[in-house]
């Protein structure tokens, strides 16, 4: 079952945040079969190395830009891996741990795609990467855009924590500005009628 998420109506940078947070959220679930997932902000370290592995992709449009990354420990993603059902925890390789996390962020990035086209707002999405965690304390800290926002949280499951990092450069702020998201409410199997 999917916890509970703040519902609430965003507008602009907000919007898109929100938005990736509950694809992240989501596609989680959906993917690894996870229960219980619980979406904290921020990170418990202050290391700027959030984890040793880590996987990103990246999101472009005339107006902006999305960096987007999961941080993760190959170690303890066996166990979310496993928990699908079809392998036992020490038949999971890193091979296998590195290809779950680029359909991770594959899937993620492609429902913020769906949703800012249903937005009138075309985007196109790159392949995802693995790389070490480490890479990331290259990130440059100036980027090309006058606007640049971070959201950093945490999606923490029985198996394993995975850091997300969402880099926003903002190019248009009209665009941005006009973006107007919430999550979508869960149908409930009680309201349908049947004949």
């Amino acid at each position: 079952m999917m916890p509970q998420t703040d519902l609430k109506f965003k507008q602009g940078t907000e919007a898109i945040k929100g938005l990736i947070r509950w694809s992240s959220l989501t596609e989680l679930e959906h993917h690894s079969k996870a229960i219980d997932i619980a979406l904290v902000e921020g990170t418990k370290g202050k290391s700027p190395m959030h984890a040793s592995g880590m996987a990103l992709i990246l999101l472009a449009s005339e107006s902006f830009r999305i960096t987007l990354k999961v941080f993760y420990t190959p170690g303890s993603c066996r166990g979310l891996m496993s928990n699908k059902g079809k392998f036992a925890t020490g038949e999971v390789s890193e091979a296998w741990i590195a290809d779950f996390m680029k359909e991770l962020m594959n899937m993620t990035a492609g429902s913020v795609k769906r949703y800012l086209n249903a937005m009138n707002v075309r985007v196109g999405l790159s392949l995802p990467l693995v790389m070490l965690g480490f890479d990331d304390i290259y990130e440059t800290e100036f980027m090309n855009s006058p606007v640049c926002e971070r959201d950093t949280w945490t999606l923490e499951t029985r198996e394993c924590d995975l850091i997300f990092k969402a880099t926003l450069e903002i190019f248009n702020s009209d665009v941005i500005s006009d973006l107007s998201w919430a999550p979508p409410q869960a149908i409930v199997d009680t309201d349908v009628e049947f004949l």
